[in-house]
């Protein structure tokens, strides 16, 4: 249920055009968030994520347009050069990074802590690059990196 309403919501934020009922909808998600961060699905500018509620990116596409987008440009212009791209994405989070950057035949290594984004990382690459990618495209690395050295 409340994945539904969060959904709703944060189209609506997506949808706005008016300052009033952005800001409204901005603070009712906010009201929210301090009760639950659901599991969402959402569509903008041709990307479809599952992400957290808490997630930002499409906000931030929302306010600035070019966010996390231009990636893509350089990892073009690579592997027009190279005629192939490795990519390695430290602090993954949901794997958006990978998706934006539209390269089907790059290969990902896609570093993420946060155990809860891993099973959201391999839901949003294959749901962009379909399940035929499965395999040696892409790896997924739950590990912190830090300047310490230890075990967990």
């Amino acid at each position: 249920m409340f994945a539904k309403i969060a959904t709703f919501i944060y189209q609506q934020i997506l949808a706005s055009n008016q300052k009033i009922s952005f800001k409204f909808y901005v603070k009712l998600r906010s009201l929210i968030l301090r009760f639950t961060d659901p599991l969402i699905t959402l569509s903008f500018r041709g990307y479809t994520l599952s992400m957290p509620f808490s997630h930002t990116i499409f906000l931030n596409q929302k306010i600035y347009p070019t966010y996390d987008m231009q990636l893509h440009k350089i990892a073009n212009y690579i592997t027009q050069k190279m005629d192939f791209i490795h990519i390695i994405d430290v602090g993954a989070n949901i794997g958006d990074t990978a998706v934006f950057m539209d390269m089907p035949k790059a290969q990902f290594l896609l570093v993420e802590g946060e155990t809860r984004y891993n099973d959201l990382i391999e839901e949003n690459f294959y749901r962009h690059y379909g399940q035929a990618t499965r395999g040696d495209k892409l790896i997924i690395e739950n590990t912190f990196i830090t300047d310490k050295q230890s075990t967990y």
